[in-house]
């Protein structure tokens, strides 16, 4: 008894310190009152008010009007940050399923009490309150699925490894990430849903009874209709404990002999379904469907590789504490062998489903969030890593510096998205390592960013071996120059209709003087008008530089937009530039190795959106250090 009380007591402070970790980031981020602003976030969440307030299920224009009112961010008018999508009979459709606010339901409910008995605040489904709830209920389970993983890990490792491998998971892993800061996506729910199957599964297989099956069966149908694609966790219960083919053919015998377990697991997974289904019913006439319209699994092309390590979300870039993990499963027979099999099987399965996602770098979100949902099946092979490490004192305290140093580059990237100096959904190798460490973005990092090049650290010392290319835009016979806005010389290009513009380019065998290591320069003028302004950074107008050979073959190609280079001194990542002046756009390409000396330097601006934007005075250069 009193071991019991003193396991109880370390899992509350175990449970609590996290509580206070992701409560304390919950408040110190203050994302949460733009949380449902738009995206997948109103996604899960609009069922909630849609269905209970505003009753416009299959149409959701007044849900829609409702959160307008509170949208944060500016937007375009007469837009909005989420359209629903149309449905075979006409109505309109929402893709996320019902998981997610099913399990907010209790959180809304109490929102939706307080300001319809206090009057404080609109009972709207989008008031304070509701953001407030709505952001709490993540943390939540969250931390419930802490409390459940843990006692998953004492009935196999020391005190200690539980301990360290739970703040490991909370602390160094996205799942951070997830819970304090971006949490109304399905993850969190999902880690902790996995975590309470994991505890329902060892309780099945030590006492296999017809309430334990329910829950099991339950737990998988709740995942299920949270994320489809999680369903492979089934073969959690199915193969846990299944340690040899002797194993595997007794639980073949045992689900033959014990047919009515498995029927009842069956049938309340499907149970759980049935919400999804009635609501697939009731917008598009099919008791299924499938809502994601154009966006499709590829499972002939899975992006493995760039899921894992790609600088665009790849998990293990991101969220490297989990390479423990990887190599414990090497471990894990020793400890925890009844679990080896399901991660043979769902960790494998899982990744290629996830990454022959459409967008297999999963935006909206930092690093590899899909891989967040197994975290809880993760933590047994990362504890079967830390136990023999943790006996020795010498190793043990090596390895807390190792784990404190990635909880702290995990809380730190976490900063920096939010803080505009780290975008990990649209990375590149370049940007990264700029900003690897920083505490503020820059210019040199924003073109990094663009050009997936490195900028010279000193340009100013670098020699002009010669002026390139120079267009002063004074080709008056075009009729896209104008007198009207420019920069130098009588005339700029008007560019409001055109794709492509300025294209320069050598002839080839002019460049003698190249070398390998030499530094291109590339530069243009932009303007733009308030009134016409495109406020979306990426559909901006692009300054293009290809280093090719003669015969065509594309040794680099790099561009940076323009329009968000004027007056931006930090290059911001979200400004998008000032108006109604003049701005320089401009970025350095160093020379590859074996670019030939009868090479092409090819130059351009490419508009494929067709902003309202003048350019003049575009030159390239080549620099050498002296």
């Amino acid at each position: 008894m009193s071991f019991q009380i003193a396991e109880n007591t370390l899992r509350k402070s175990i449970v609590g310190i996290m509580a206070l970790v992701f409560l304390g980031s919950f408040w110190a981020f203050d994302r949460w009152p733009e949380e449902l602003d738009g995206g997948d976030s109103l996604g899960y969440y609009i069922h909630l008010p849609s269905y209970l307030i505003y009753h416009d299920v299959g149409d959701y224009e007044k849900t829609l009007t409702g959160s307008a009112k509170y949208y944060t961010r500016v937007i375009v008018e007469g837009e909005r940050h989420f359209t629903p999508e149309p449905a075979p009979n006409g109505k309109r459709s929402i893709r996320w399923p019902v998981g997610v606010a099913i399990m907010t339901l209790p959180f809304f409910i109490v929102a939706h009490l307080f300001c319809f008995i206090t009057g404080m605040y609109p009972a709207d489904g989008f008031s304070t309150p509701y953001m407030l709830f709505a952001g709490l209920a993540p943390i939540f389970y969250v931390l419930l699925g802490l409390w459940f993983l843990f006692g998953v890990l004492r009935r196999y490792f020391s005190r200690k490894t539980s301990i360290v491998t739970l703040l490991t998971i909370g602390l160094a892993t996205n799942l951070f990430y997830f819970t304090g800061y971006h949490n109304y996506m399905s993850h969190g729910f999902l880690f902790a849903l996995v975590a309470i199957l994991m505890h329902r599964t060892v309780l099945f297989w030590e006492q296999s009874n017809a309430k334990n099956a329910a829950w099991v069966g339950a737990i998988v149908g709740l995942i299920a209709l949270t994320r489809l694609h999680d369903i492979m966790v089934v073969f959690i219960p199915l193969f846990w404990g299944v340690v040899s083919w002797r194993t595997l053919i007794d639980r073949i015998l045992f689900f033959v002999k014990k047919w009515y377990l498995f029927a009842i697991a069956a049938f309340t997974g499907a149970l759980m379904l049935v919400p999804q289904s009635l609501y697939y019913k009731a917008i598009s006439g099919k008791w299924w469907w499938y809502a994601y319209g154009s966006e499709k699994l590829d499972f002939a092309h899975p992006h493995i590789l760039g899921g894992l390590f790609d600088y665009k979300n790849g998990w293990l870039l991101y969220t490297p504490v989990m390479v423990f993990a990887l190599i414990g499963i090497f471990r894990l027979k020793r400890h925890v062998k009844d679990a080896l099999l399901p991660i043979l099987i769902v960790l494998p399965l899982h990744a290629y489903i996830a990454y022959s996602w459409w967008c297999w770098f999963y935006t909206n979100g930092y690093g590899s969030r899909p891989m967040v949902d197994l975290y809880a099946l993760l933590a047994l092979p990362m504890a079967a890593l830390f136990e023999p490490i943790l006996r020795r004192n010498w190793s043990a305290i090596l390895l807390s510096i190792v784990l404190v140093g990635f909880s702290f580059l995990n809380i730190f990237q976490v900063w920096q998205f939010e803080h505009g100096i780290l975008w990990s959904q649209f990375e590149k190798k370049a940007h990264f390592w700029s900003v690897f460490g920083q505490t503020k973005h820059s210019m040199k990092a924003l073109i990094a960013m663009e050009s997936d090049e490195m900028q010279p650290n000193s340009p100013e010392s670098l020699v002009l071996v010669k002026r390139q290319f120079e267009n002063g835009m004074e080709d008056s016979t075009g009729t896209m120059f104008t007198s009207a806005i420019k920069h130098g010389g009588k005339f700029g290009l008007q560019m409001n209709d055109q794709e492509f513009g300025a294209t320069m380019a050598n002839e080839a065998g002019t460049l003698p003087e190249i070398k390998s290591g030499d530094w291109i320069r590339a530069s243009v003028w932009g303007y733009t008008k308030d009134s016409e302004k495109l406020r979306d950074i990426l559909e901006e107008a692009s300054l293009v530089l290809v280093l090719q050979d003669n015969q065509g073959k594309v040794y680099k190609y790099s561009q940076i937009h323009i329009a968000n280079k004027i007056n931006n001194p930090d290059g911001s990542i979200w400004n998008s530039g000032d108006t109604n002046r003049w701005g320089e756009a401009v970025f350095y390409v160093k020379v590859p190795r074996g670019f030939p000396s009868n090479g092409v330097i090819k130059t351009y601006v490419w508009n494929p959106n067709r902003e309202h934007i003048w350019i003049d005075d575009l030159s390239v250069e080549l620099l050498r250090k002296p």
